[in-house]
């Protein structure tokens, strides 16, 4: 059976989440940036500027990435089916752990769905770069 619409829909979703923060983090350091500069003299001015600078930069790393994984993983349908045990975090709905074949920790974020906490057997469909759950189903 093909889900990649939905894939595509939840991946889209979580992409322009993490770019809209990246996006709005930019607006209030430019918003913020001349009322911030006038509060110190020219010498901090230099400082307040080099640290706007990094977090601008910082943003724009993080949304770029981001949009370039998620796009990457669309286009390729790069999609992971695992089957086997996980274990997920806290109350649901943050993290899923597995361990893929070659015996390497994978964690996962659990994006669209709320996951139940504990350690189940089961079916885990994920994106390969962006490492989002897309679809799961527990064994009994």
């Amino acid at each position: 059976m093909n889900h990649f619409a939905a894939y595509e829909k939840i991946l889209t979703r979580s992409c322009m989440m993490i770019v809209g923060i990246c996006i709005f983090v930019i607006a209030i350091i430019a918003i913020a940036y001349p009322f911030v500069k006038k509060q110190y003299e020219r010498n901090e001015q230099k400082i307040v500027a080099l640290i706007c600078g990094l977090f601008v930069l910082g943003a724009l790393i993080i949304g770029g990435y981001t949009a370039y994984n998620t796009i990457s993983d669309i286009q390729k349908q790069s999609y992971i089916v695992y089957s086997g045990t996980f274990v997920s975090d806290k109350d649901g709905t943050g993290k899923v752990h597995i361990v893929d074949s070659s015996g390497k920790k994978i964690t996962l974020s659990v994006a669209s769905y709320t996951m139940p906490f504990g350690t189940y057997s089961g079916k885990i469909v994920y994106s390969e770069k962006t490492k989002i759950v897309l679809e799961y189903q527990i064994y009994n």
